[in-house]
């Protein structure tokens, strides 16, 4: 006997999860006799991976949404220390829905003057604060992130300069698959 399934049926299954269906099967022996035995076919699940949507619509409000991998923050003229930030969002999907999520971030470049010098510029941080990872099982999931940089780092830019700084934005699934996204 053979079972085949519908993989999108089954594509929830996370890594080593199972689902089980069981079919009693009948045999006549054309006199009157039949036998009845019961065949259980068992799939076993396998991870897949984090994928990120660059344009979703949101299954509640229909509402199109698009990942933000990219923020400005403009110099502010005052000499103060006051933080400069922008925000976006990176939304992804992942169809084992018991994965639980997390997120890392790494600088991987900055253009801005004297950054990784032990007394100079620090630049920015991306930050993901407690709450900004939003998921629920089976459906969209969201990582809301904040760019900030100290405006006293970034006042010595000119009118029309810029300086980038980018960085590495990981969606882990625990099993396995990691997703990364420049920013």
């Amino acid at each position: 006997w053979t079972y085949e399934v519908d993989g999108a049926k089954i594509r929830y299954l996370a890594a080593g999860e199972t689902a089980t269906e069981t079919f009693d099967v009948t045999i006549a022996d054309g006199h009157g006799g039949t036998a009845t035995q019961a065949l259980t076919a068992t799939v076993t699940g396998e991870n897949d991976p984090v994928e990120i949507l660059w344009a979703t619509t949101d299954p509640l409000t229909q509402v199109v949404l698009r990942t933000q991998d990219q923020g400005a923050v403009l110099e502010d003229n005052e000499p103060s220390l006051w933080l400069r930030s922008t925000v976006g969002t990176i939304y992804f999907a992942d169809a084992d829905v018991i994965d639980l999520h997390s997120i890392a971030v790494v600088k991987t470049s900055s253009s801005l003057r004297n950054t990784g010098s032990l007394l100079g510029n620090p630049g920015g941080e991306i930050i993901i604060a407690d709450g900004d990872l939003m998921e629920s099982a089976g459906a969209l999931g969201a990582v809301r992130w904040t760019y900030q940089v100290d405006n006293q780092w970034i006042r010595y830019l000119n009118a029309g300069e810029t300086a980038t700084e980018t960085f590495d934005l990981m969606i882990d699934d625990g099993m396995g698959s990691i997703k990364t996204v420049p920013i």
